[in-house]
């Protein structure tokens, strides 16, 4: 098979997943959500201590995600190792 024809698969593959997916939300919907979220008391306004607990959050949900794929990449390093081991016996 060519690279252009799996180019075309891969981009008809784009397409039907594209299709089926949800259309996003309008921007100012997306940001009225945003405000939402990190406006913790319902003020009308966002405090620092807002932003300080959405920062820790992404920070502890990208270290979470980052050990996650490393643990992840590890054990398949080591299965894939383990499997050319035995293959060469």
């Amino acid at each position: 098979m060519g690279i252009g024809a799996i180019i075309g698969i891969i981009s008809s593959v784009v397409q039907a997943v594209r299709a089926f997916s949800p259309p996003e939300p309008p921007p100012s919907q997306m940001a009225d959500k945003l405000f939402s979220q990190l406006d913790r008391l319902g003020q009308g306004a966002i405090q620092g201590s807002d932003l300080q607990t959405a920062f820790e959050k992404i920070k502890s949900s990208a270290t979470d995600s980052a050990d996650k794929l490393f643990r992840n990449s590890t054990a398949m390093a080591m299965a894939g190792s383990r499997e050319a081991s035995s293959q060469a016996r």
